[in-house]
Order: structure tokens, then sequence, then C-alpha cells
């Protein structure tokens, strides 16, 4: 009984080490100062200027926001600004929807990207793949 018990143990944390940062990651870490969490807390409201942060080294700063948790899309609008810091680009924009799960940005109004080598694009959208 005692080995039956160590197997499944090990297969456990085996599964785990493959598994676990998937099912245990957050995907946005919010930092706003006033939120309405609604639809039982599948639904996320930033109403003033606040900070959301991804697990991939993205920062999204804007005046409010909208993240629904079911289908994993988040819409920032009011100067917002896009920064990546993983691969060096920030976007501005007037509005911004963050698709996350194909890793997708669509941007409307005054839309302007950088990226650290001094490029500037300047259009009224974008659709960028990350």
């Amino acid at each position: 009984m005692k080995n039956k018990s160590y197997y499944i143990l090990i297969l456990f944390i085996f599964i785990y080490s493959l598994y676990g940062d998937a099912i245990s990651d957050d995907q946005f870490d919010f930092d706003i100062t006033e939120v309405e969490i609604l639809e039982n807390g599948n639904l996320y409201k930033g109403l003033k200027r606040g900070t959301i942060k991804t697990n991939d080294g993205s920062v999204i700063d804007a005046d409010t926001f909208e993240y629904d948790k079911t289908t994993n899309i988040l819409h920032a609008k009011g100067n917002v600004k896009i920064e990546d810091t993983i691969k060096n680009y920030i976007i501005f924009a007037d509005d911004v929807t963050y698709y996350r799960n194909d890793e997708r940005v669509i941007t409307s109004g005054n839309s302007k990207g950088f990226d650290m080598s001094g490029q500037i694009i300047t259009a009224n959208k974008f659709d960028y793949n990350k």
C-alpha cells in the first residue's frame, strides 16, 4: 500500500510540474483605484485610472478598463498606454482591445507605436499580433 501511495504522489508531482504554472497563473494583475466586480466574478470594471500588468511583461495604463474573465478579453479606454517590457515597444491609443488568448491587440483612435530602435508608426487603428 505504501508503494502505491508513493507512486501516486510522484505522478501528482510530475503532472503538477508540467501543468501547475498554467493552472495557477493569473492572466492580469490589477492596480486600479476603483473596481466593480460583476457577473459572479467574471466581469471586472476599472472605473478610475489604473494599471494592469500581465504575466508576460506587458503593462497597460488607461482611464477605464473592462475585463471579461470568461472570454479573456480586456477593453481599455482613455489615454491608453501599452508597454511591453520584454519586446521593448510602447503603444498609445484612445481605445484598446486585448484578446489575451490570441495575443492580439487592436487599437483605435490616435494610435502610435514606438520601438526602442526609434521607429514610430502612427495610424488611426492598429491590429498587432504579439
